[in-house]
């Protein structure tokens, strides 16, 4: 049986609702492979306020042209790795053999190693809500 449900004045929290569970698993979105039901806990707004601080430092790099700034970004991915350590192990990993990985060919080597992080991938999906209210 399908569940309809109508537009009316009335708001029945559902955008609430959603944007309290995806605040709860938000660190999940960082790899796909990650289970969110079966995730540790970790200081999600600490890992939410670094991505923002790599998204940004990325732009920057990238518009700039400024690679000597890599190391930088590395550095917050590392600080990333060590938040969810608890949370999503694998996810860690990953972020730490990247971080190593790109150190290793910033020096001049012709190969770095990439290790768990050649697998990772976020999730893709987000799903998003908007209502237009007339007041």
């Amino acid at each position: 049986m399908a569940v309809v449900q109508t537009i009316t004045d009335d708001d029945p929290g559902f955008n609430g609702r959603a944007l309290e569970e995806y605040a709860k698993k938000r660190v999940a979105m960082l790899d796909y492979r990650a289970d969110p039901s079966d995730m540790g806990s970790c200081d999600d707004a600490a890992v939410a306020e670094l991505c923002t601080e790599a998204f940004h430092l990325h732009v920057d790099i990238w518009n700039g042209g400024d690679s000597g700034r890599i190391p930088e970004f590395l550095d917050l991915a590392e600080r990333i790795a060590t938040l969810v350590e608890t949370a999503l192990p694998g996810t860690a990993k990953a972020l730490r053999d990247y971080s190593a990985g790109m150190r290793t060919l910033i020096k001049g080597s012709e190969t770095g190693d990439l290790g768990d992080f050649l697998g990772m991938f976020g999730r893709a999906q987000q799903y998003v809500c908007f209502i237009r209210r007339w007041d």
